[in-house]
């Protein structure tokens, strides 16, 4: 089918994770298990105000700058950083603009922060404030439809630079592993967090060799490593798919951006089987080997998924009543038979009790008689009115509908807007699916019509194809623990399986 061979389709996941893991989450607000340390022994930290500036690279190509600055007020720091970059995703240049404005308190945690994305199709924005055991964030996006949530937080709540400037003001032993909760911006939750101080090394900055202490921070299987070097400057930020940040002079931040990247970003974390799959609209079972990555750290088993050992048994779902497959019929796995229930209310994200949205759902699904005819227009209305177009941002329904543009995250949110709206549980997977010899990162949804069904809207089908591998589902993860598996997972092809 030609849909098959229009790979643009299948996008969102990768800026997700590669440039909101890769730059962002090094420089938004996480929440430490432990107290901070610059208080420690009655003294009170100094950190000497400043601003450095970095090169962004993906593997041998300059694709942006970054800087950071520090000031010193009367009650603490505040901490701005900016980042420009220009990248290749889906054989389309795209441009993103970051910011970040915090206000620390003496010992670096959390007063306030202000967040901002901007993409040219979609932009984002965030602010957040302290109060208590409460940070309450306001989010607005390109639907310019405000929102604000209260997120409880359990101690004091830092940001990543707080973070760095709590370790350049107390400096740890090599060894020392801290324990952290990171706010991810993408899901407005917290995610389990670590920092390990490896010691010095001699690393190349610039072209020249610099001794500095490299820690690792790491969420999930996800790992990134910044060196700092003995007056406590970061010179060094390296993570997935070649992505790394050097410290220089403004000029050498600056200059040399490449204005037409090579590196498709898209294409540097897809996965190659062994060998292709024929014919994949057709199949009613796909079997694969998976390896290079934990297994146990994914949720690979599903209503349709089964695996064992290394090996994945994807099953196409029967939509009829009487489906025979056993994991559908059984009520005692949890793990993969969530209560549907929980999937009916609105999301950050997914703002199914907007009037725009309900409206609209109603209008869709008005003349279907039952579930599946209703899953099955809203699939269709997304798929149809929605265009295909990477969009590097952090979606959300209202935003979608507002701009009718977006790529595969676009698709699966407003859809999942629109489920609920209507009635049906409705969630959000990802993953990966088989597109041009290759398996892609992708999105999905998964409806409830008396059993789960998969669909996705970016092909219009109902139930999906078995050459989507589930990973990550919407209830308990968020993009950092899929970006683990960037460049690490191997997948072989074991069996296909036809009518």
């Amino acid at each position: 089918m030609a849909l098959y061979r229009q790979k643009w389709f299948c996008f969102a996941t990768v800026l997700g994770i590669v440039v909101f893991s890769g730059l962002l989450w090094l420089r938004f607000y996480s929440q430490p298990v432990h107290p901070g340390r610059g208080l420690s022994n009655d003294t009170v930290p100094d950190v000497v105000p400043g601003e450095t500036w970095k090169a962004i690279f993906i593997k041998d190509e300059k694709a942006g700058y970054a800087v950071s600055r520090v000031n010193r007020t009367g009650t603490g720091y505040t901490v701005e950083d900016t980042a420009a970059l220009r990248f290749n995703a889906m054989g389309m240049i795209h441009a993103m603009d970051m910011a970040t404005r915090a206000e620390l308190n003496i010992d670096f945690s959390l007063d306030a922060f202000d967040f901002s994305i901007r993409s040219g199709l979609f932009d984002f924005t965030a602010s957040g404030v302290v109060n208590g055991s409460v940070l309450r964030v306001t989010t607005v996006g390109a639907g310019l439809d405000e929102h604000t949530y209260d997120i409880r937080i359990k101690t004091r709540p830092y940001t990543a630079a707080g973070i760095l400037l709590d370790l350049r003001a107390t400096p740890p032993e090599t060894g020392t592993r801290l324990s952290y909760s990171l706010f991810d911006p993408a899901a407005l939750q917290f995610v389990p967090a670590l920092v390990h101080v490896r010691g010095l090394e001699t690393v190349q900055v610039s072209g020249a060799p610099v001794q500095a202490r490299a820690v690792d921070l790491s969420v999930g299987n996800l790992t990134q490593t910044v060196w700092i070097n003995p007056e406590g400057r970061v010179v060094l930020e390296t993570g997935m798919l070649g992505m790394r940040l050097e410290a220089g002079t403004r000029d050498q931040a600056m200059a040399g951006i490449t204005q037409s990247p090579r590196h498709d970003l898209t294409r540097l974390a897809a996965v190659i089987p062994d060998k292709p799959i024929e014919n994949q609209a057709a199949l009613t079972g796909l079997v694969i080997g998976l390896s290079g990555i934990d297994l146990s750290a994914y949720d690979f088993e599903t209503h349709r998924q089964t695996l064992d050992g290394t090996r994945l048994t994807i099953t196409q779902e029967p939509l009829a009543r009487d489906f025979a497959s056993p994991a559908l019929q059984d009520p005692q796995a949890p793990q993969i038979r969530p209560d549907p229930a929980r999937f009916l209310s609105p999301g950050p994200f997914i703002q199914s009790d907007h009037p725009r949205i309900i409206l609209l759902a109603r209008s869709i699904v008005q003349d279907a008689s039952d579930d599946l005819k209703k899953v099955r227009k809203l699939v269709t209305w997304v798929f149809e009115q929605i265009d295909k177009q990477p969009t590097p941002s952090i979606p959300d329904a209202l935003s979608t509908l507002a701009v009718k543009k977006g790529d595969c995250n676009e698709h699966a949110i407003l859809l999942a807007a629109l489920g609920r709206a209507a009635g049906i549980p409705t969630r959000v997977e990802t993953g990966l699916t088989y597109l041009d010899g290759r398996f892609m990162y992708h999105a999905w949804n998964v409806f409830f019509i008396g059993h789960w069904v998969t669909a996705d809207a970016v092909f219009n089908q109902v139930p999906a194809d078995v050459t989507h591998v589930g990973v990550m589902t919407s209830e308990n993860k968020t993009g950092t623990a899929l970006a683990g598996m960037i460049g690490n997972v191997q997948i072989t092809i074991v069996e296909t399986r036809q009518p």
